[in-house]
């Protein structure tokens, strides 16, 4: 009779080894870029807010620092949002590699259904 094998041994190629170092190496570096990511964030949402707006409690507020003190904190909170973003991508390229490693997909894509159109539906730019 015709079998399948089984899909819990896929089947490697020679080398396939070094490419699960690799896969491995890389989600580690992109959940590591993720977690320096939290962390800086941690720091930077731990600072009292007067030190992050430079504000100084018996003076008069200086206008132009606090301006600078809030960009300043807008373009970290950018750079820590960036960071986030790119460790996602570079463990997702990670998890790509392993899958192609292995042999088979970890997640399997979903099949794509065609679009039915209805018939009774009326064609409303052509009158």
């Amino acid at each position: 009779m015709n079998e399948q094998p089984a899909l819990s041994k896929p089947i490697r190629a020679f080398g396939s080894v070094l490419g699960l170092v690799i896969a491995t190496i890389t989600f580690a570096a992109g959940i590591g870029l993720i977690g320096v990511a939290f962390w800086r964030a941690w720091a930077f949402l731990d600072t009292p807010l007067n030190v992050t707006a430079k504000i100084q409690p018996d003076q008069i507020v200086d206008t132009q620092a606090t301006l600078n003190g809030v960009a300043d904190a807008v373009i970290k909170i950018l750079g820590l949002a960036l960071l986030a973003w790119l460790g996602g991508l570079i463990a997702n390229r990670g998890i790509k590699l392993f899958e192609t490693s292995m042999g088979r997909h970890i997640f399997p894509e979903p099949k794509s259904q065609p679009i039915k159109k209805e018939s009774g539906s009326a064609d409303h730019g052509t009158h």
